[in-house]
């Protein structure tokens, strides 16, 4: 079964030693963080004990990344990262006819 871009899902885990270090969810073209990939992320954190969770979604639509907003636990452990490439309006086109 083929998947579009958007539904791959891609998780990591970085160990250092023994203990897992940071968690990272890998994400295609998202508007936001979902309630899976939240729960994810904090379960690494209270389970797991990694020290940082990070979100890294690249965005190439033309709609804003709504950032969370975030608990206490969230505040300084749970991280978005949003890549957008700037696109010309030729460089849109182009790049969605591949």
């Amino acid at each position: 079964m083929s998947r579009a871009p958007e539904e791959i899902l891609r998780c990591l885990l970085i160990i250092r030693r023994t203990l897992p270090r940071l968690a990272l969810e890998l994400k295609w073209n998202r508007g936001k963080i979902s309630k899976k990939d939240r729960k994810s992320l904090s379960r690494a954190i209270d389970t797991l004990g990694v020290n940082k969770a990070y979100f890294l979604a690249t965005c190439v639509r033309r709609l804003p990344y709504e950032q969370i907003k975030k608990n206490s636990i969230e505040k300084r452990r749970v991280f978005e990262v949003i890549i957008s490439p700037k696109f010309t309006k030729d460089e849109w086109v182009k790049w969605k006819s591949m």
